[in-house]
């Protein structure tokens, strides 16, 4: 076991807070977990136990092989797994078929198309909102359609395009590798639909609310919580199979927009007026610096400059925001991002 490696806050081996791996695996056996459902989990945890976090941890392993170039990876996922599970140096077919063992080129890149599809990415934790801080590193399919071609003579440059490998199993070692169709849960695929993380977006808005000082604040946290909302409902909507181009979503989006637009209206005001007072304190700065402290007008003259841009630039931005808001209605609206 080891931690990520990287140079500062830079990723080049591993994952950040792989010990959730080193964890299970501890408690894994402390419970008595049998070993042909622990290798199974290392390795498909996010499609036998897509809904459980702390199964999710096993596919650490996966995680752990990361590596900064994609085929170097990938060539680490081949060579940890079949040398862990399988008993065999898979890795030694990548450049020409096995010098010793009945293992053709061919299945080295039969075994890393099982695994060409998948990534890795940090599933937050209840109370943890900084993936910096904490999350879980896992496995996930992110691109199904990935195909997976032979290398001449092992080099990642000469790709032979003609020759595509469907996935698969050595041969030597029998068995076979038949994929199947496995239905994910929504938030396997949307993480930020968990209904934790709702909860902590929509209390990050409320919190805005409350913690407005002046009308202008307030007015615009409030239309920013109200689009929140109705974004939220319309995810269920979605959720709930009701396609964009039903009625029924086509209002709802349309009143999103609306709201997104009253709401940068609000928030354009209230900057306006921030920078408003940001230059009239500094003008006044500037008329109160004594004429003989030519460093203190200087200093206070760059204060005006740079709040007269700011008014013109809030300025611009209001207008943009009004414009926008006299505009046809759309169901064009933005969405909020999302965060694993």
């Amino acid at each position: 076991y080891s931690d990520w490696a990287g140079y500062k806050q830079e990723l080049r081996e591993s994952q950040r807070h792989i010990w959730h791996w080193r964890d299970w695996i501890i408690e894994a056996l402390n419970e008595d977990v049998t070993y042909d459902q622990m290798v199974r989990l290392m390795l498909a945890a996010d499609e036998t136990a897509p809904s459980d976090m702390d199964s999710l941890r096993a596919t650490g392993f996966l995680a752990r092989s990361y590596f900064r170039d994609r085929d170097q990876w990938l060539d680490n996922v081949v060579k940890h797994t079949s040398q862990a599970f399988m008993g065999v140096t898979l890795g030694c077919a990548k450049c020409h078929d096995h010098m010793y063992d009945p293992i053709p080129q061919t299945d080295y890149y039969a075994m890393r198309a099982i695994f060409e599809p998948h990534n890795i990415r940090h599933d937050r934790l209840p109370g943890s909102s900084e993936i910096a801080k904490n999350g879980v590193p896992r496995a996930y399919d992110n691109a199904l359609g990935a195909v997976t071609y032979l290398f001449d003579a092992g080099d990642e440059r000469r790709p032979l395009k003609d020759r595509p490998i469907a996935p698969g199993v050595p041969a030597a070692l029998g068995g076979t590798f038949e994929p199947q169709k496995v239905d994910l849960p929504e938030f396997a695929w949307q993480p930020d639909r968990r209904d934790f993380m709702q909860q902590e977006v929509l209390a990050a808005a409320k919190k805005k609310v409350a913690d407005a000082k002046d009308p202008l604040a307030v007015k615009a946290a409030e239309l920013q919580l109200a689009a929140l909302e109705a974004e939220l409902a319309i995810e269920d909507l979605q959720a709930s199979g009701v396609a964009p181009s039903e009625s029924t979503f086509k209002e709802a989006a349309i009143n999103i927009t609306s709201l997104q637009r009253e709401a940068a209206v609000a928030e354009a005001a209230r900057k306006l007026a921030q920078a408003d007072k940001t230059l009239s304190t500094a003008e006044e700065a500037l008329a109160a610096a004594s004429a003989d402290d030519k460093p203190a007008q200087t200093k206070a003259q760059k204060e005006v400059d740079t709040a007269k841009k700011a008014v013109a630039d809030a300025t611009t931005a209001q207008e943009k925001a009004d414009a926008a808001l006299q505009s046809e209605p759309s169901e064009a609206f933005t969405r909020r991002e999302q965060k694993a």
